[in-house]
């Protein structure tokens, strides 16, 4: 994950003047094409890791990932992309509430505003490409539906019922 994220992603120590430099330094267009690819395939394989296998997987994953972005000082755009593939987590099997406990543990103990954003991103591209009636009956259900998470989760998580605000 580390590894295809320093190369996808510039430094997080880079003053904005490095940027510009390194950004000025054309990649081909086969290069950059090859390295989203390879972002998008690690994102569906990491995905089915995490969630389909064992949700067990998530916390030790996510502090092995987190030690080694920082290792390479990737952490913030490292925090994103893990934010957006946690934005796509299914519901939790044992109280039928979006996202995963163990998400809503990482959440809570990391209290890291960019990581929630980015989960909260993930969350609203997961829906995918939908037409909003003149009446917004699925944004209303939608709606309806997260505030009632929002409610049942207030006191054990409370950043995640407030997260869940924000939806749809």
């Amino acid at each position: 994950f580390s590894e295809i994220i320093s190369e996808v992603y510039l430094q997080d120590s880079l003053s904005k003047d490095e940027t510009k430099n390194i950004n000025s330094q054309k990649k081909s267009e086969e290069q950059i094409h090859a390295q989203k690819l390879a972002l998008k395939l690690m994102m569906k394989i990491e995905s089915s890791f995490i969630f389909d296998d064992c949700s067990d997987n998530i916390i030790p994953w996510f502090e092995k990932n987190k030690k080694r972005l920082l290792n390479v000082d990737r952490f913030n755009s490292g925090m994103s992309v893990i934010g957006q593939l946690f934005g796509r987590s299914p519901k939790d099997e044992t109280d039928n509430i979006w996202p995963l406990k163990a998400i809503r543990d990482i959440i809570e103990k990391e209290e890291n505003d960019d990581l929630d954003r980015a989960i909260c991103i993930g969350k609203y591209n997961s829906i995918g490409v939908h037409s909003v009636t003149p009446q917004a009956t699925d944004m209303w259900n939608a709606y309806n539906e997260y505030k009632e998470y929002a409610d049942k989760l207030r006191y054990s998580y409370n950043r995640t019922a407030t997260m869940e605000l924000y939806f749809p």
